[in-house]
Order: C-alpha cells, then structure tokens, then sequence
C-alpha cells in the first residue's frame, strides 16, 4: 500500500496536507501550479506518545514518489486589506510512498566456526539504485539531493521466511509437520537493520545471517524490508540451498548428492565426476608408511578437505589384515583401531604412529 505517515503540531486543525507527483529528474524546487496539487485523503489518526502535541496522520497516496505541503484549511484570507497568496508552506524534499522488494536474492551455506552451528548468508540488492543511478544520469551531486526519494532506500527492518523443498536422505529424523509440509516458516521480524545486517557499499549489497534453518534439508529462502511504518513484498525465493555440512573427504575426492536429489542434467554430471573421483582415488596414495620396522612404523596423510572455514578434524586410524596383495580388506569383521587424531588447526600433513603390528 502506498502511504505516508505525517505529525505536527496543530491543536486547531488549521492545516491541511497536499500531495503532487514527482519524476525523477524533476527539480525539487519547480514552480508549483495550482493543478499539480491534490488534497491528500486521509486514512486514519494514529497516536504518537512521547510527541506533547503532534498527531500522527495516515495518508493514502497514488504514487510512489511524491512532494506534500502544508495548506491553510480556510483558504488564502486577507491581511490588513492585502489579498495573502503565500498561504501554502515550501513543498518538501520528494519522498517515497512504497517500499521496493529486495532483489537477486542469494543464500549460502556459511561454516566458518567449529562449535557454533552453520548458518545461512543471505545477500540482496535492491532495486532503486539502479533507478537512481539512471534517474539521474550518475551525478553524485543530484544522487545526494534525491536520494531519499526513492522506495526502500532507507529500510531499517527485515524478516526472512523459508520453507523445506525436500529433505536429504542422510537424515534419519522425521521433520517436524511445520517444516514437512512444505509451507513457508516466518521467522520473527527484526527491527534494527544496520545492527543485525551488513551493508556493503562497493557491492550495493545487504548481507544477512540467518541462523533458524534446519540441517539436512533442500530449502529455498525469501525476504522482505521494512522502514518504520510498512513492509515491502516479499523478494522472489532464492535458488534451492542444501543445508547440510559435508563430512571430511580425502583430497582429491569429490563428494557427491545421492542421485535421487539430483535433476537428469544434474545426475548427468555427477555419474561424469564420480567415474574421474574413482580413477584419481585408484591411483592417488592417500596414505604413506615411514619409518617402518618389525612392530612399528608411522601413518601419514594430506589433511581431509572440510565444509567453509572448519579445521576440527578427527581422524581414527584403522588396520586390517589381508591375505596376499590384490585380497579386499575385511575392516568390518578384522579390522581394529590402531589410533585416534584430533585436529583443531590447519596443517599440512597429518601423521599417526602404529605400534604392536606383530
């Protein structure tokens, strides 16, 4: 809905308020006709406590950026035997009526802490700084004097709703009805913008963290800004996001979605990289054995590539025996655990010794 919420201080209703539309590339100081201006309509009273005097007042507006100023409900009245004409105030910077949605939508899977749980970043743009930057033919200048004109330029709230496309098949645990049927989840509004959100001039980009999303699940994700009296219309979902952290993989090896969570072009793709993972993993050497004697020697190995920013790793070390060379290890009936390492910091190799291999 297009309005503008106006207070001042007027115990006698002398005043009244008129709107006129303004464009873009307009001065705002033209000179006023008498026809540009229309009688705002007033939609309701609203209290304001704290502000003695003022009265808020709802106004319903046509278009999306507007001028308004003060007028004498009684009209122009004579002063002294002079005929007044000046009986209306100096119409006021251009404002804007709407809140633009935010635009291109982004969201990502963030892990950049080992104890906190991962979290989603959503990053958007919004719409009007494109329009100002044409509207203005990239005047620094004019950008400045216009600049709160234009919708949603000055949000100072935002609320993020998202739902469950479907879940992974690595989760075991039933989603709650809520999230299982596929209806959007609103998260609770947040009234401080600049504090939650991080704005990035170079970018023109807002940059959220959202930490309400479950794990083990495909989701899609919306938003929606808000300056001080109304909200905008939720922005278009972003593209599907896979909400889970990936175990550790060897390096070299690719981990890949099941194919029942992958389209045909995207299952295409997958067999594709699978076939190349299976020939690097043939023939890379994961683990090297140094320092080799009768009963002990030492196992060492290039870290394991972890989700974002993670560097806890456990890594347990297993022995099998085999028959002759080209025999297939039997871990789950012979195999025993001749270790454990635990890794909280990046390094460049990861060693292990073995004792007891007699």
């Amino acid at each position: 809905e297009r309005c503008l919420l106006l207070s001042w201080a007027d115990m006698k209703g002398a005043y009244k308020v008129q709107l006129r539309q303004w464009i873009p590339g307009d001065p705002t100081e033209r000179a006023s006709s008498a026809d540009d201006w229309r009688d705002a309509k007033e939609i309701e009273r609203v209290r304001m406590p704290g502000r003695g005097f003022h009265e808020g007042r709802l106004y319903a507006c046509e278009q999306i950026r507007v001028q308004y100023r003060m007028v004498l409900a009684s009209g122009p009245k004579p002063l002294e035997s002079f005929s007044v004409a000046n009986w209306y105030s100096v119409p006021s910077e251009p404002v804007a009526t709407f809140v633009d949605p935010p635009i291109g939508l982004q969201a990502e899977l963030n892990c950049d802490n080992d104890v906190v749980p991962a979290t989603v970043t959503l990053s958007w743009k919004s719409s009007n700084f494109e329009s100002l930057r044409s509207g203005v033919a990239g005047s620094p200048a004019d950008m400045d004097a216009a600049f709160a004109s234009w919708p949603g330029l000055m949000p100072n709230k935002v609320q993020v709703r998202w739902r469950v496309v479907r879940t992974l098949s690595s989760v075991d645990e039933a989603l709650p009805k809520s999230l299982a049927s596929g209806s959007y989840v609103v998260a609770a509004a947040l009234d401080n913008l600049v504090k939650d959100a991080d704005f990035r001039i170079q970018e023109d980009t807002w940059h959220y963290t959202f930490k309400e999303a479950a794990h083990g699940v495909i989701a899609v994700f919306s938003v929606r800004l808000g300056t001080a009296f109304k909200w905008s219309p939720w922005s278009e979902d972003s593209a599907p996001l896979v909400v889970e952290v990936h175990e550790p993989n060897p390096p070299g090896v690719a981990r890949l979605l099941p194919m029942a969570e992958l389209d045909r072009e995207a299952e295409i793709d997958a067999l594709a990289r699978s076939r190349d993972s299976e020939k690097e993993a043939k023939t890379a050497k994961c683990v090297e054995i140094r320092n080799l004697t009768d009963s002990e020697g030492e196992a060492t190995w290039m870290p394991f590539t972890t989700e974002g920013l993670l560097t806890w790793v456990e890594y347990r070390v297993m022995l099998c025996t085999i028959e002759d060379p080209d025999a297939i290890p039997q871990w789950d009936k012979v195999g025993i655990v001749a270790g454990v390492v635990q890794i909280q910091d990046k390094v460049d190799q990861v060693a292990q010794s073995l004792r007891g291999l007699l």
